[in-house]
């Protein structure tokens, strides 16, 4: 390969990585003791509508063998709103990746998220992006395991973990917090919608955005398996 080539590629490489180290910065200081990026609520989940929603899209996806739907159902977008400005306020809205519904089944597929990992913020650095985790179903033995760098200022991360149960809301801030999920057996099937306060998307926000799309579309994909 030309010289010339090889400078062009490792420059490149180079204005990746100062990137990607750049728009993952983390909050340098807590603003207040319970700052910790996470937010667990437990819901009503027994209205007539969800209850027949639920039952629906599990057979559904069991009859088909997926494991990730995207939703447009009206009546769910309202209850999620619903949720997220009792939870975050009024100034939150869905992002642009929308509604999708997660299986998890310990039988059938991997999960590339049993290891520690941060949300990728898709927008501004100065946007505040939650992923909203809704548990629908669960009888699976499984944790949600998360890292705080705010309970206890006397060390860098605590470590607390809750075992998943149905009708939870978890809300994990984009950035900032550490997690992972443990599915030791089971089934688990989870609502999941990202929700910014603004629509910013910034140098860092598109950069994660194209990131974000590799790693569904290609990464994912064809060396992972079936997890999108």
């Amino acid at each position: 390969m030309n010289v010339y080539y090889i400078y062009i590629i490792l420059i490149i490489l180079i204005i990746i990585l100062i990137t990607f180290e750049r728009c993952t910065i983390k909050k340098r200081q807590c603003k207040n003791n319970n700052d910790d990026g996470i937010i667990i609520k437990y819901i009503n989940l027994d209205y007539d509508f969800m209850n027949k929603f639920i039952e629906t899209e599990l057979n559904y996806i069991r009859n088909n063998n997926i494991n990730t739907k995207f939703i447009t159902d009206e009546e769910i977008r309202n209850f999620i709103l619903k949720e997220i400005e009792n939870s975050l306020g009024p100034e939150y809205f869905i992002a642009d990746r929308g509604i999708l519904l997660r299986y998890y089944n310990s039988d059938k597929y991997k999960n590339p998220f049993e290891t520690w990992h941060y949300d990728r913020k898709r927008y501004s650095y100065d946007t505040t992006q939650y992923r909203i985790v809704i548990n629908l179903f669960d009888n699976s033995t499984s944790k949600f395991c998360y890292k705080l760098g705010c309970l206890n200022k006397n060390q860098n991360f605590h470590e607390q973990c809750i075992i998943s149960k149905k009708n939870t809301l978890i809300g994990i801030e984009a950035n900032e917090l550490l997690h992972k999920v443990k599915i030791e057996n089971g089934e688990r099937l989870v609502l999941m919608v990202d929700v910014v306060n603004n629509n910013k998307r910034g140098i860092c926000g598109t950069f994660f955005y194209t990131w974000d799309y590799i790693w569904l579309n290609i990464i994912v994909k064809n060396f992972i398996g079936n997890v999108k």
